[in-house]
């Protein structure tokens, strides 16, 4: 099992849920601590995304996945989405550090 101790995720999901709003979370490496069991499953379920890491999984979604499951915005701790593919469909997006 991965060490999930000092991991950004916890003090993110800790800051949603004060706001009053869901966190969902799936990560591949650790699917026991996850709410979701798979990327097309809190796709479905999510309006706005939070990226915490940077899985091959992750790095590899194409952005017209994120337009067919109406993602609105993406947030990208890890800077390891295509940024202009992702404006381009309409969809706000932030990169930690840019």
């Amino acid at each position: 099992m991965d060490d999930v101790r000092e991991s950004p995720s916890i003090k993110i999901i800790e800051q949603v849920k004060k706001h009053r709003a869901i966190a969902l979370t799936y990560d591949p490496h650790i699917p026991e601590k996850s709410t979701e069991k798979n990327l097309e499953q809190i796709l479905k379920k999510s309006k706005a995304i939070i990226l915490v890491t940077d899985h091959d999984e992750f790095k590899a979604i194409k952005p017209q996945l994120f337009k067919k499951y109406e993602i609105k915005a993406i947030v990208d701790g890890k800077n390891c989405l295509d940024k202009n593919a992702i404006k381009k469909l309409g969809i706000i997006y932030r990169g930690i550090g840019r």
